[in-house]
This record gives C-alpha cells, sequence and structure tokens, in this order.
C-alpha cells in the first residue's frame, strides 16, 4: 500500500513540474519577449491619451465591482433566506454569468437608446449584469453552509431579518464579498468586448482597448502599447497581492451542517424567482426581435462552422490545461493567470511568433490555444472539486492488487469525472461562441466568425441582419450552456 501511495506522490509531482513548464511557456516566455523587444517608455507612461484610458478603466472597474458586489449579495441574501435555493435556481444564476460580454454589450445596445447605451451607464449597466449573478451564486453557497442550530435559536427567537444579517450572515459574507469584489474589479479592467462596443459610440477608452487600436490602427507606437501593458499589469499585479493572501484554496467545509431556509410571506418568496426571472428577459427581447430575421443565418454558415471551431478547440485547450493542473495539485498558478490582460497575452504571442512566422496570417491554430488560457481558470475551478473528493483509498486499493495507475484511475475515477468534464466542456465552448478579444486582434480571413459579422454589420447599419445573427448567436450559446448544466443537474 506504502508503494501505490508513492507512486500516486510521484505522478502528482510530475504533474506539477508540467503545470509550472506550461505556465512559464504559455505565459511568461512570450511576456518577457515582448517587453525585451518592445521597452516601456517611462518618459511618456502618463501622457495624456493614457491617463485619459487609465482613469476611464479605474473610473467604470470601481463603479462596476461596487454595484455588482451590492446587488450581487443582495440578491444572494434573497434567495437564501426566503426560498429553498435549488439546482436550477443556482444553474440560472451560472448560466447568466456564463455568457459572453460581448453578446451581453450586443443585447443591451439592440434594447436601451442608442445615447444611453454609448456611455458610462451602459458599460456599467453591463458588467454588473454578468457579474452580479456569480456574486449571487457566491453568497448562496457561502450562507448555505451553517450551523443550523445557532439560525432555528434566532428564528424561534423572534430575530429580525436585518439583525439576524449582520450577527450571523455578515460574519461569514465579508470574506466572500471582500475576494469578489476585488476579482471584479480585475475582471472590468481587463473587459474588452463591452468597452470596445459600448464605448465606441463615445470615445470612451480603456487600457485594453486602448492597446488594440494602437496596435491595429496605428494611433500610436509600440512603445505606448508597452506602456499600457505596463500599467494593465500593476493593476493585475496589485489586486493579486491583494487577493493571493485571502483566497483560501485548499478550503475544505467541516462540521457544517445545511441550513433550513427562514420561512417569509408569499411575497417575499416571490422576490428572488422574480429578480433571476428578469436575468433572462433581454436575452428574450433580443431573441424575439431578431426571430424575424435568423433567416440570415442560412447565407453564414461558413462563419458558424467557423465559430464552431474555434469553441470547442478553445474549450478543449482549457480542459485539457485544467486537468494537468488539478491532478498537479497546482491552485496558486490559475489565480494568476486569471488576472493576466487577454489583450496583452495576445500581443505577446504576436511579438514572439512574429520571428518564425505570420500570426496575422489566418492564426486558426494560434487563436484556441490563447481562449483556452483565458477559459481555463473557470474550467479549473469548476472541476477543482472532483479532486478534493476523490477516492484515493480505492485508488490505493487497486494499485495494491496490481492494476495499472492510468488503468485504475480511468475505471475509479473516470466514469466520476466524466459528466462533470463534458459539462464544462459545452458552457466553455458556449461562452467561446461570443469571444471578442482574441478574434479581434488577428486579421482573420472570410468567413469571419459570427461576433465579428455582427459587429461589421452593424458597423454598416445593418441592423435587422445583425440582430438576426445576434439572435442566432445567443439561441447557440445558451442552448450550449444549457445542455452543459442540465448535465449537472441530471448527475446532482
Amino acid at each position: 500500500m506504502e508503494t501505490s501511495n508513492s507512486s500516486v506522490k510521484v505522478v502528482e509531482r510530475w504533474f506539477q513540474q508540467i503545470a509550472r513548464f506550461i505556465f512559464v511557456c504559455l505565459i511568461l516566455v512570450p511576456a518577457i519577449q515582448f517587453f525585451l523587444k518592445w521597452p516601456p517608455s517611462f518618459a511618456t507612461i502618463f501622457s495624456e491619451e493614457i491617463v485619459l484610458a487609465l482613469n476611464s478603466t479605474l473610473k467604470q472597474a470601481s463603479i462596476s465591482a461596487l454595484l455588482s458586489v451590492l446587488l450581487g449579495a443582495t440578491l444572494g441574501i434573497l434567495c437564501v433566506r426566503s426560498c429553498r435555493v435549488s439546482v436550477i435556481m443556482k444553474s440560472i444564476l451560472k448560466v447568466s454569468f456564463c455568457l459572453p460580454g460581448s453578446l451581453a454589450a450586443l443585447t443591451w445596445l439592440s434594447i436601451l437608446p442608442a445615447k444611453v447605451a454609448f456611455s458610462y451607464f451602459g458599460i456599467v449597466l453591463v458588467h454588473v449584469w454578468l457579474n452580479a449573478p456569480w456574486i449571487a451564486l457566491r453568497c448562496i453557497e457561502t450562507l448555505e453552509w451553517t450551523n443550523r442550530s445557532t439560525q432555528d435559536a434566532a428564528n424561534a427567537l423572534g430575530g429580525r431579518f436585518l439583525r439576524i444579517f449582520f450577527l450571523l450572515d455578515f460574519p461569514r459574507l465579508n470574506e466572500t464579498l471582500f475576494i469578489q469584489f476585488f476579482q471584479t474589479f480585475i475582471f472590468c479592467c481587463c473587459s474588452f468586448s463591452v468597452i470596445m462596443i459600448l464605448g465606441s459610440g463615445s470615445g470612451i477608452q480603456s487600457l485594453e482597448t486602448s492597446m488594440f487600436e494602437s496596435l491595429r490602427y496605428g494611433i500610436s507606437n509600440w512603445s505606448d502599447v508597452s506602456n499600457l501593458a505596463i500599467l494593465q499589469g500593476l493593476i493585475s499585479i496589485t489586486v493579486g497581492l491583494v487577493l493571493i493572501r485571502r483566497i483560501k484554496l485548499h478550503h475544505e467545509i467541516t462540521d457544517r451542517i445545511l441550513s433550513k431556509p427562514y420561512t417569509q410571506s408569499t411575497t417575499a418568496k416571490l422576490i428572488p424567482l422574480f429578480l433571476i426571472g428578469v436575468l433572462g428577459l433581454p436575452y428574450c427581447i433580443t431573441i424575439l426581435k431578431g426571430a424575424a430575421h435568423i433567416g440570415i443565418v442560412m447565407t453564414h454558415l461558413d462563419s458558424c462552422i467557423r465559430s464552431l471551431v474555434l469553441a470547442i478547440s478553445s474549450a478543449t485547450v482549457a480542459i485539457a490545461l485544467s486537468i494537468i493542473f488539478i491532478l498537479g495539485n497546482n491552485y496558486r498558478l490559475p489565480s494568476l493567470i486569471s488576472l493576466v490582460s487577454v489583450s496583452f497575452l495576445s500581443i505577446s504571442w504576436i511579438v514572439m511568433l512574429s520571428k518564425w512566422l505570420d500570426p496575422f496570417a489566418d492564426p486558426m491554430l494560434l487563436i484556441p490555444v490563447i481562449q483556452g488560457i483565458i477559459f481555463f481558470p473557470f474550467a479549473f475551478y469548476i472541476l477543482r472539486p472532483l479532486k478534493q473528493s476523490s477516492q484515493v483509498q480505492s485508488l490505493l486499493a487497486a494499485r495494491a492488487l496490481g492494476a495499472g495507475l492510468v488503468r485504475s484511475f480511468f475505471w475509479i475515477e473516470g466514469r466520476r469525472w466524466k459528466n462533470a468534464i463534458l459539462s464544462t466542456w459545452l458552457m466553455i465552448a458556449g461562452l467561446s461562441l461570443g469571444e471578442m478579444t482574441t478574434v479581434s486582434f488577428f486579421s482573420l480571413q472570410d468567413p469571419l466568425p459570427l461576433i465579428l459579422q455582427i459587429r461589421d454589420l452593424k458597423a454598416h447599419y445593418e441592423f435587422d441582419a445583425a440582430n438576426g445573427l445576434l439572435a442566432a448567436l445567443l439561441v447557440l450559446s445558451l442552448l450550449l450552456l444549457l445542455i452543459g448544466e442540465y448535465l449537472i443537474i441530471e448527475k446532482k
């Protein structure tokens, strides 16, 4: 048995080394190559254009993060306190968060007046709409696990909602809300597609979009791109240092019992259901609005196929990376990778590969790699609980009886992992369908992915055709997300 146990640890250390090697090759080497070729110019790092982009980034990210935490925490508390939180309710929140930011921005653009959509209000609205469901889900998961006797005693003694919240709930939520605020802040700082779509009409720029315009349109030079990347990196590093000491990566729930929901009035029970139902209303309106023109998809079948190929390839890369990091018990690197700017990662790869090939020459192999890196932390955190609840004793017993390590893992753990991996793969594929950042940096040849086709159609004022393609892309993305979530619900 000791020999079997040591062999498992050897394999784990082997995967740890592979994970570190992947991190160095995919993140560090491209970043170092970029700064070696284009060192920042500190004399111009605080030029007027860069300062405007920095102020705009910090302004919209701070407001978006604060409002997301307030709305998400309120929704989460109402869900826990007003009704029994079901798996389906959690799935609705998760699917709302998993929809691509570009689709959310285009959805609100088709609903709101142009003057409202092309403003800070529109940008903040979309960011809050995307992030609040995830924060609500995290609050629900935190509040669900508590000591039942404490809650029963407070309820029996007639404790009021606010008093119970501040004395019982807030001490457990403050750590979650602290972490979620800074994670949402960095997500909004690194937001590209939302700023690109809704900021273009009013001249609002961010560090991300400024990097894109400097590279693609020649408005600035490579030195300014490097300066923008340095500032974006400093924001990510600062937030990373704050979070790395607070996130408990090896947290396990012990000595806790699932709480009973408080009995409230019928009206209170309808509040969370109403709020969750509202989350899907803009998407339903957009789909109905574009349904009359959805036949335009038949003339863009090549674009649909290309979008699906990119989504499937990106999801496969993300799942492969997450499995390697999970098997290696490497929890810190995914947290660091989730803070990396997508624009900077794309530019770094362009600079690194420009020595050997033209990265703009229709790089169908490069885009899935970069998008897989972007989405792999998301897959990692979904699949990580599988490793924490692995059947170690069964694996050791199988090894002691002479079964090979690979065969033991496949027959004991593989069946348990199968549904979760397939579900996560489908969800990331749905998320990748609307990914706009990476594909915008490369000069893709026709047919363009659907998300770029929609962008170009709106730029040429062909709104009916754009709404038809947007409705089709929303339906396809939602279908993949819902199928993936259904597999999880069916397994549970």
